[in-house]
C-alpha cells in the first residue's frame, strides 16, 4: 500500500527594509523605544509617542481632532512653535509636510510598522540639519509572512476604523481608514451655534516592492493618503492630501536613498461672535501645494573595537499659499500669495569606540542652506481682472485702464491718440 509523503514545511520568508544596523556607540544619546505591538495598541501613532518622558504634541490636541498644520510632535522640551517640530523619518525618509513641518499621522497607521525609536537631540550626523530638535525614527513592518496585522473596530457617533497590513516574498501592502461624527469642543452652557462636532474622515495606502540583486537589497514605496477635517466651529474645516515616494539601496556597509513628496491642504477659518452665537469667516487658504525632493547616502566600517559612518544629505522644497482673507459685505475682499523654496545640504562623520564596559562616541556634521525666489503678493479681490473669453483679444484701452483701478484718488493719466500704452 502506497501512501503520499506529507509535504515538507516551508518556512515563512521575512524580507526586511534595507536599512543600514545601529552605529555602535548610540547609548550615548537619549532614547526611547516602541515595538510593534505599542505601535497599533492605539488608533493614532502621535497618542503612542506623546507618552514619552520629554516628548509633547505640537499642540496640546491629538491627530483625532487637531488641524493638519498643528500635528507633529515637539522633544527636548522645546516651545511649540514651528521651528521646535521633531523630525520624523520612515526607513530614513522624512515624512514631514515640505512646506509647513507638519506630519499627517493619518499616512502612518502604527499597524503597518514594526518599531520606532525616539532620539531626544540629534547627534552628529544621520539624520540631517532638520533634526536639531530630535528624530523619530520609525521602520516598517517586513515583508512576507502573508496578514501580519489587522484591526477594526466601531463605537458611537458613527465611528469606525480599520487598517491592516499584508506581505508576500517581495511586497508589502499597508492601507487604512477612519471615519467619526467627533465630539464638540465647546460644551455645556458655553456652547452656542458657532459650536460644531469635530468630524473626521481619513484613509491611507502604502505599498513597498523589494528585493535583491547582487548582494544588494532594494526596495521602492509609495504611498498616498487624505484626511477631511470639520474643525469645530460653524464653516471652519480642512481637507490635506499627501503622497510619498522613496527609493532605497543598501548593503551591510552602504546605504543610498531618493525620496520625493508632494503634499496639498485647503484650510478654512472662522471668527467667533460675541456670547458664540455664530461664526464669520476669517481666512480661505483654497490650495497649499508643496513638494519635496532629498538624497541621503552613509557608509559604514569596523575595525577592532573602532566603528564609523560616513555620509551626506540633501534637500530641495517648493510651496506657496493661495488664500483669500478680509471678509467683508458677504465676501472675501483681499487675495494673497505667498512662498517660496529651499534647498539643505551637509556631510557628516561619526566614530564610536565601544568595548564591554566602555563606550565613546563623536562626530562633527557640517550644513549649508539657501532660501530663493520667496514671493508675497497681495491684491484686492475687486481689482483683478476679468477673464477674457476664448478666441477673443482684451482691448488695449480696457487692459490700460485696469492696472489704474482701485487707487482712491488717482487716475490714469490721458491716453496716447494712438490708443497704445505710453
Amino acid at each position: 500500500m502506497l501512501f503520499d509523503a506529507p509535504p515538507s514545511p516551508v518556512s515563512a520568508v521575512i524580507v526586511e527594509a534595507p536599512r543600514l544596523p545601529p552605529l555602535a556607540g548610540q547609548e550615548a544619546f537619549s532614547t526611547a523605544s516602541y515595538d510593534a505591538a505599542q505601535l497599533g495598541a492605539s488608533a493614532r501613532l502621535d497618542d503612542v509617542l506623546r507618552t514619552t518622558p520629554g516628548v509633547s504634541l505640537f499642540r496640546r490636541t491629538g491627530s483625532d481632532a487637531a488641524n493638519p498644520t498643528i500635528q507633529g510632535l515637539s522633544l527636548r522640551a522645546v516651545a511649540p512653535s514651528g521651528a521646535g517640530r521633531a523630525l520624523v523619518t520612515l526607513d530614513g525618509a522624512p515624512q514631514n509636510d515640505p512646506f509647513g513641518g507638519w506630519v499627517i499621522w493619518t499616512a502612518l497607521p502604527g499597524e503597518s510598522l514594526s518599531g520606532a525609536t525616539i532620539v531626544r537631540g540629534a547627534g552628529a550626523g544621520p539624520y540631517g540639519a532638520g533634526a536639531l530638535t530630535g528624530v523619530v525614527a520609525l521602520r516598517e513592518r517586513a515583508a512576507g509572512g502573508g496578514l501580519s496585522s489587522l484591526s477594526a473596530q466601531a463605537g458611537e457617533r458613527d465611528s469606525w476604523r480599520a487598517a491592516g497590513t499584508f506581505g508576500t516574498d517581495h511586497l508589502l501592502l499597508s492601507a487604512s481608514g477612519s471615519r467619526t461624527d467627533g465630539y464638540r469642543p465647546v460644551r455645556g452652557a458655553a456652547a452656542g451655534a458657532a459650536d460644531v462636532p469635530t468630524t473626521l474622515q481619513d484613509g491611507s495606502v502604502a505599498a513597498r516592492v523589494q528585493g535583491e540583486a547582487g548582494g544588494v537589497r532594494w526596495a521602492a514605496r509609495v504611498g498616498t493618503f487624505q484626511e477631511k477635517r470639520g474643525a469645530g466651529l460653524f464653516g471652519a474645516k480642512s481637507n490635506a492630501t499627501g503622497s510619498s515616494l522613496a527609493l532605497t539601496a543598501a548593503t551591510d556597509h552602504w546605504r543610498v536613498q531618493a525620496w520625493a513628496r508632494s503634499s496639498d491642504l485647503e484650510n478654512t477659518s472662522a471668527a467667533v461672535a460675541a456670547g458664540r452665537t455664530g461664526t464669520t469667516p476669517a481666512n480661505d487658504q483654497y490650495s497649499t501645494p508643496a513638494s519635496g525632493y532629498g538624497l541621503n547616502a552613509a557608509w559604514q566600517g569596523k575595525s577592532g573595537d573602532w566603528s564609523w559612518e560616513l555620509g551626506g544629505d540633501a534637500r530641495a522644497t517648493e510651496g506657496r499659499t493661495n488664500e483669500r482673507f478680509r471678509y467683508q459685505n458677504g465676501a472675501f475682499t483681499r487675495q494673497r500669495t505667498a512662498g517660496g523654496r529651499t534647498l539643505v545640504g551637509g556631510v557628516y562623520a561619526e566614530a564610536a569606540y565601544s568595548r564591554p564596559d566602555f563606550s565613546l562616541t563623536g562626530g562633527a556634521r557640517l550644513d549649508g542652506w539657501r532660501s530663493y525666489h520667496g514671493v508675497r503678493r497681495e491684491r484686492d479681490a475687486s481689482t483683478r481682472p476679468s477673464p477674457t473669453p476664448p478666441g477673443r483679444r482684451r482691448p488695449r484701452a480696457r487692459a490700460f485702464a485696469s492696472a489704474w483701478a482701485g487707487r482712491p484718488g488717482s487716475a490714469p493719466p490721458p491716453m496716447p491718440a494712438s490708443g497704445r500704452r505710453p
